[in-house]
C-alpha cells in the first residue's frame, strides 16, 4: 500500500511540475539609421511578448502606411522549455557576439537588430542583442526559432482586441526605451557611406568602412 501511495505521489508531483522556468520573452526587430540632421533613428519593426505558456502577442509596425497590425497567436512549448533547460547556467555576456561568430561576407544593407529579453521566475533575466548577418555560431537557433514562429504567423494569426492593443503599445513603448539604452549594437556599422568592391572581407564590417 505505501509503494501504491509513494509512485501515486510522485506520479501528481511530476505532472504538477512546470516544463520551464520562463515568465516571458520580449523580442524587438529594429534598426539604427540616419535622419537628415545626422541624428540616429531607432525605428522599430516588430515587438513581441511571449508567455511561458506559449500565449503570443505581436505588433508588426507599416510605416510605409502607418496600418500597424496587431496579432496574437501560440509558440510551441518546447521552443520554451529548450531555451529554459539551455539557459539555465548562462548570462549575457554568453550572447555578446564575437569576431570569430561572423561569417565572410559583402554585406551591405543596413544591420537589422534583434533585441530579446527573457525574463525568469526564480534568477535573473537574460538580454542580448542578435544581428542580421551570416553567423557561424549555433548559441542563438532556440532564440532564433522564436522569431520564425512570429514570421509564420504574421499573417494568419488572430486580430487582438483594442483593449489589448493599448497594453500591447505601452508594453512595446517601454521595451523600445529598454532596447535603446544599450550601445553594443553600435558597436557595428549603421549603414555604408560608400561601397567598393572588397577582397578578403573581414568579418565584423563587411564591405562597411569602420
Amino acid at each position: 500500500m505505501r509503494t501504491i501511495i509513494l509512485t501515486l505521489t510522485i506520479f501528481f508531483v511530476g505532472c504538477n511540475q512546470k516544463s520551464n522556468d520562463i515568465e516571458d520573452v520580449e523580442i524587438m526587430t529594429y534598426y539604427r539609421d540616419f535622419d537628415s540632421n545626422s541624428n540616429f533613428i531607432f525605428r522599430v519593426i516588430d515587438y513581441s511578448i511571449i508567455q511561458e505558456n506559449g500565449d503570443a502577442k505581436s505588433i508588426n509596425y507599416r510605416h510605409f502606411d502607418n496600418q500597424d497590425k496587431f496579432i496574437k497567436y501560440k509558440v510551441n512549448q518546447k521552443i520554451l522549455n529548450e531555451i529554459s533547460i539551455k539557459t539555465r547556467n548562462l548570462n549575457d555576456n554568453y550572447f555578446v557576439l564575437k569576431d570569430k561568430d561572423f561569417a565572410n561576407e559583402i554585406f551591405c544593407g543596413l544591420n537589422v537588430y534583434t533585441r530579446y529579453r527573457i525574463r525568469f521566475e526564480n534568477r535573473e533575466s537574460i538580454t542580448f542583442v542578435h544581428l542580421n548577418r551570416k553567423l557561424k555560431t549555433k548559441k542563438y537557433s532556440d532564440f532564433l526559432k522564436l522569431k520564425q514562429e512570429f514570421e509564420v504567423n504574421k499573417s494568419k494569426g488572430y486580430k487582438i482586441a483594442n483593449q489589448d492593443t493599448l497594453n500591447l503599445i505601452r508594453q512595446a513603448e517601454i521595451f523600445k526605451v529598454f532596447a535603446n539604452s544599450f550601445k553594443d549594437s553600435l558597436l557595428y556599422p549603421v549603414r555604408p557611406q560608400e561601397v567598393k568592391p572588397v577582397k578578403n572581407i573581414t568579418s565584423a564590417n563587411s564591405c562597411y568602412p569602420l
